[in-house]
């Protein structure tokens, strides 16, 4: 083996190293036509099919894979309304729906949005829907401290605005009067308040006063 031969061989292995690495990257649509995973999901993200393929080629379909600017896969299908896609991360590959990007040290005001107030923001009603669907929170506030409600109004399509709304009003009410969880200040007076209210208790209560009341009348 040459001198020339020891020098080329290294620097091809190398730049074999990278095309394939390089390659694993990205997905093929056609000849010429390559995406990034989260690209696939804006562009071609009307294809379902070739976006399970680059998900099964790729193997980055997972909660771990953050997309650009850390954002989850999720965030770029609620981004572009890809609800077909967003269903498909969410019910099979298990990716997070209800999270802020990965890294949220910018601060900065478009990057800081869980994946409901995107669709809510972009007037997806079906996006929406899902997501609150899957218990995605509608109350929880960003570092502008706005939440899903206030980007469903800015988004003016009155059919997102409304579920919305009524997820709103539910999770708001449902936080406020939270009896199941012990950390509640109130939790044994608001149980005791729940168990004196159950028809049986109330049932037992009247019979109890009533018996009472003879048993008190028959001494007299």
């Amino acid at each position: 083996m040459n001198k020339l031969t020891k020098f080329i061989l290294p620097i091809a292995a190398i730049m074999l190293f990278v095309s394939v690495g390089a390659d694993a990257q990205i997905c093929v649509y056609r000849k010429g036509e390559e995406y990034r995973l989260e690209d696939a999901i804006q562009y071609k993200g009307d294809n379902l099919a070739f976006i399970k393929f680059c998900c099964d080629e790729l193997g980055m379909c997972t909660g771990n894979y953050a997309a650009r600017d850390k954002y989850y896969l999720t965030h770029i299908a609620a981004m572009y309304n890809r609800c077909e896609v967003l269903k498909y991360l969410v019910d099979e590959k298990h990716i997070p729906y209800d999270k802020f990007p990965a890294n949220m040290k910018t601060g900065e005001f478009e990057r800081t949005k869980t994946q409901v107030m995107m669709s809510a923001a972009n007037g997806s009603y079906e996006c929406t829907q899902f997501l609150i669907s899957k218990g995605a929170s509608v109350t929880r506030k960003n570092e502008e401290n706005h939440d899903a409600l206030y980007f469903a109004k800015t988004s003016k399509n009155q059919s997102v605005i409304s579920i919305v709304k009524a997820a709103w009003d539910k999770e708001t009410r449902l936080g406020s009067y939270n009896i199941l969880s012990p950390k509640n200040k109130t939790f044994e007076q608001k149980t005791k308040l729940l168990k004196m209210l159950a028809p049986s208790e109330v049932k037992r209560e009247l019979t109890s006063n009533v018996v009472f009341k003879q048993s008190s009348a028959f001494k007299i």
